[in-house]
């Protein structure tokens, strides 16, 4: 019998939990030689574990439609944002230049995220109880059951997956290629560049800039999910006016000319590529359900969700492995 939503969620949330509370422990006392690749291992699986959960709540999203889609997004985005403030507190509590501040502040920063985890996990089977949720989803409580008309409109007909997936192979690129472009340039082209928008304190550099591109994200989901779908011609113009950025962020990595070390220059580009990362990315998510049957929404959902997290993984590797040797100074 096929696992329901909240047994997948709950079985990667307290694993994801206890990985938050174990990670900066773990580093702080294994060995210099081997900390950086014991770091890798957990973060791959803790990457791993949001990459579960962003493909389950995607799935639901995708049964529940547009209207759910659109929130979903900004909550995607929203959770960066809080994850960005959390940075805040600690700079503001500790100095991220000295080691021990900095132990600290990870510790404080781990801490935080974990209370956010835990929260998560107690409030989904509130979520999941909700009579128009266990409607779609087909979810039996001991309380009450969906009756038989209803439970009848809900079946699981076969569906070929390459007709459903060729039914929406243009919104699925632009979703690839939207946060495959984004995290090939964003955040490790401009951080290697070690823009000094703040004096002497690089994190705080770094924060500035990576607040800039989570919030004028998190606006552009906020934008895109007013309409519940989008034409694929503005779709494609999307994909093509992007690679302005490539260009753009070369610039400032590479140039010397005034005009691209500008503080104001590397926080604008941060700001464009977050509003048109969030903003296309949503309006192509947001156009896959009115596409689908409704057994085929599920799918839509997941088609969704592994184009999100592939573009992320295959771009932050070829950021990190192709382009960290051109950029460091």
């Amino acid at each position: 019998m096929k696992q329901s939503y909240l047994v997948k969620l709950e079985t990667v949330l307290f694993p994801l939990i206890i990985l938050m509370i174990s990670f900066p422990i773990i580093i702080q006392y294994v060995s210099d030689n081997v900390a950086w690749t014991v770091s890798i291992f957990l973060l791959v699986l803790i990457g791993f574990g949001i990459g579960l959960t962003t493909s389950y709540t995607a799935a639901i999203a995708g049964m529940l439609g547009p209207s759910f889609i659109g929130p979903l997004m900004q909550g995607y985005s929203f959770g960066f944002v809080v994850v960005g403030f959390l940075r805040l507190i600690c700079l503001l509590a500790f100095n991220g230049q000295d080691q021990s501040d900095y132990f600290k502040g990870t510790i404080l920063y781990f801490s935080l995220n974990t209370v956010i985890l835990t929260v998560m996990a107690l409030s989904i089977p509130i979520f999941l109880k909700q009579d128009y949720i266990k409607l779609h989803l087909k979810i039996q409580s001991k309380e009450e059951d969906v009756d038989d008309i209803q439970k009848s409109s809900l079946s699981n007909a076969k569906f070929d997956t390459k007709a459903t997936t060729m039914k929406i192979w243009l919104e699925a690129t632009t979703i690839f290629v939207t946060f495959l472009l984004s995290y090939m340039l964003y955040p490790s082209i401009l951080y290697q560049k070690q823009q000094v928008l703040v004096e002497g304190r690089a994190d705080w550099s770094i924060f500035i800039i990576n607040m800039s591109f989570a919030l004028s994200d998190l606006i552009g989901r906020t934008a895109a999910k007013l309409k519940q779908s989008y034409s694929r011609p503005l779709l494609i113009v999307s994909m093509i006016v992007r690679l302005l950025f490539i260009a753009s962020s070369f610039l400032i990595a590479l140039s010397d000319a005034p005009f691209w070390n500008s503080p104001a220059t590397v926080i604008i580009n941060a700001i464009l590529l977050g509003f048109t990362n969030g903003f296309f990315a949503t309006a192509a998510c947001n156009t896959i359900p009115g596409m689908l049957e409704n057994n085929e929404k599920e799918f839509g959902g997941f088609v969704m969700s592994v184009m999100i997290n592939g573009g992320i993984a295959i771009g932050s590797i070829i950021s990190l492995v192709g382009f960290s040797g051109i950029f460091e100074k």
